[in-house]
């Protein structure tokens, strides 16, 4: 077991969750990362997303797109109400949210179709996947000021739940889900790959390095056609897969949108990304330490979306397109929308709020070019979606 060295200068903050990482591996011995960023995000009342502080927008760490701007949950709506008809106008059709923040992309989609198109408004059963009590607790007060029947926005523990377990017809609607998955973090040494553990010395996290933790772990590069350079680091994201398997299993007819940071394998574990992709945001801003602030920063890292598709098709997902946000919300109108919400003579901050935020969701070398959009289809045949009419990026195996 060799030691890593690099910067860790920064002070590690003696949070409870800290200690209790201390402890955990004083007990069971050194944690694949894996289990590490499990704890950090997702341990009872002190992982990062189980607690009750505010994490999105401008009080929190991070922006996320609903959070910018109610026209893109209005834009995401449109694509919706055309798969609906794809499906012949299903009833009901379950549009089903993973990860719902804080309630605004459910609120914006809702508000709008009830609006727009009302007949579509009446056959939705929205459903949300929510894990943090804190986050369910926001949401349920949010949606419960909007006028809805009984029952139509219902939350959910999981996918099996929904339906008893029999499967859904509709959408499966996932914006920033997976890069919120704990991940393996390897590092390619000459003797082969090694994994990257979290161990302690005295009273810090460090990490070591030691051989895998799995033999998935090299079949998962095997499988791609990837070979990382000398001392290169990579995560791997075998809950996604876990995950994307799931919505195939359970979604019997529809479609699935996932919206999230990364890009195509080719491109993701090439060695312009030598040092991997992990970061973590705090207070808005951006750190490279996992180790500070257990409990109190996001941990994250990027989607790896040519897995998503090939682990989605082995579940009957096929790929409908792949694409980027700006080209995504450019195909569904979202430029058009704007210019119709506010006609000559609107009030001028309104509409300038409004640009700014549709050029904030749509700037190249930012949430237009980073976020990658992926559609799949499951029981329908594949058609040119609005969405994905803009020049879709190239697809490699």
């Amino acid at each position: 077991m060799a030691g890593i060295t690099g910067p860790k200068a920064a002070v590690q903050e003696q949070t409870k969750l800290k200690n209790i990482v201390l402890e955990t591996i004083k007990r069971d011995g050194k944690l694949t990362f894996e289990r590490f960023m499990e704890m950090a995000l997702y341990y009872p009342e002190l992982g990062y997303y189980n607690s009750s502080r505010i994490k999105i927008g401008a009080q929190g760490d991070f922006f996320t797109s609903p959070s910018v701007h109610a026209v893109f949950g209005e834009t995401i709506g449109e694509q919706l109400f055309e798969m609906w008809e794809v499906l012949g106008k299903e009833q009901p059709f379950h549009i089903v949210e993973f990860g719902a923040g804080q309630g605004y992309l459910a609120q914006d989609i809702l508000a709008s179709l009830k609006k727009e198109h009302p007949d579509f408004f009446g056959a939705v059963k929205y459903c949300i996947i929510e894990v943090s009590p804190d986050l369910a607790a926001r949401q349920q007060e949010l949606l419960g000021r909007l006028e809805l029947e009984p029952e139509q926005v219902v939350w959910f523990p999981g996918l099996a739940e929904i339906n008893q377990g029999q499967g859904f017809a509709g959408c499966v609607l996932a914006n920033e889900v997976p890069d919120a998955f704990p991940v393996h973090r390897v590092r390619q040494a000459e003797e082969g790959l090694k994994e990257i553990y979290v161990d302690s010395s005295v009273d810090r996290l460090v990490e070591v390095l030691d051989k895998p933790s799995t033999p998935e772990l090299v079949k998962y590069f095997s499988r791609l056609g990837v070979e990382l350079e000398p001392e290169q680091t990579a995560e791997v994201n075998f809950r996604a897969l876990q995950w994307i398997g799931e919505i195939g299993k359970f979604l019997k007819r529809g479609f699935s949108i996932i919206i999230d940071y990364g890009d195509l394998a080719p491109d993701l574990f090439s060695p312009q990304r030598f040092d991997g992709t992990l970061v973590c945001f705090r207070s808005h801003r951006l750190e490279t330490d996992p180790f500070l602030a257990v409990g109190e920063q996001d941990i994250t890292a990027h989607v790896d979306f040519t897995s998503l598709m090939e682990e989605g098709r082995r579940f009957g997902l096929e790929t409908t397109g792949y694409t980027n946000q700006m080209r995504f919300l450019t195909g569904l109108g979202i430029v058009e929308r704007v210019a119709r919400r506010f006609p000559p003579g609107s009030d001028s901050r309104e509409l300038y709020k409004a640009t700014l935020a549709m050029k904030t969701l749509m700037l190249p070398g930012g949430m237009g070019e980073v976020f990658k959009v992926l559609v799949q289809h499951k029981g329908v045949e594949a058609l040119g979606l609005q969405g994905l009419k803009r020049g879709r990026s190239r697809i490699r195996p």
